[in-house]
């Protein structure tokens, strides 16, 4: 088994391999060097337990893991849908789900309270539950397609070598080679 140990810029610095610290929060896991900087090593290394005993508790990561997963979903929801970019995707999120929960819960309750009362539901209190709930499920449908398709068409080296070629870009618009 492999485990990868991956140094910090800072570490990197400190072996000589680069002049200068570089901005921690661009990230690119990668061996490559541009104009002599290293964003990340990856190093592999044989991991080694022998007699040691395992920490993790199952039993709370079964727990921990998941409500941490779901607060990291609703905060790229928020993040990329609400405060970064508002587009139809986020109207579609909004409608949809409340549309889906109207028709479930009206629905719902229409149904336990005529079934309580032994009374048979009208074909259109059927229609007012299943019709939001048809419309905020295809509403929601449109919002997954746009978060499925909306990947980013250029890579972040690829970015990051076009900035660095566009810093040595002179005045006159050529670049220096």
């Amino acid at each position: 088994m492999c485990r990868k140990l991956m140094f910090s810029i800072f570490v990197v610095s400190l072996l000589g391999l680069i002049n200068s610290t570089v901005d921690a929060a661009i990230t690119i896991s990668s061996t490559e060097i541009w104009d002599g900087v290293i964003m990340h090593v990856e190093v592999p290394i044989d991991a080694v337990y022998s007699n040691e005993q395992s920490n993790l508790n199952h039993w709370r990561a079964l727990i921990q893991f998941p409500l941490l997963h779901i607060r990291n979903f609703f905060s790229r929801l928020v993040y990329s849908y609400f405060l970064r970019n508002f587009s139809i995707a986020s109207l579609n999120l909004v409608f949809g789900s409340f549309l889906c929960l109207f028709g479930i819960i009206f629905g719902l309750t229409t149904w336990i309270r005529n079934a309580y009362n032994n009374v048979v539901t009208t074909s259109g209190t059927v229609m007012i539950s299943a019709l939001p709930f048809i419309l905020g499920f295809q509403l929601l449908t449109g919002f997954l397609s746009f978060d499925i398709s909306n990947v980013p068409d250029i890579s972040v080296h690829n970015r990051l070598l076009l900035s660095t070629q566009l810093k040595k870009q002179p005045s006159n618009g050529k670049i220096k080679e």
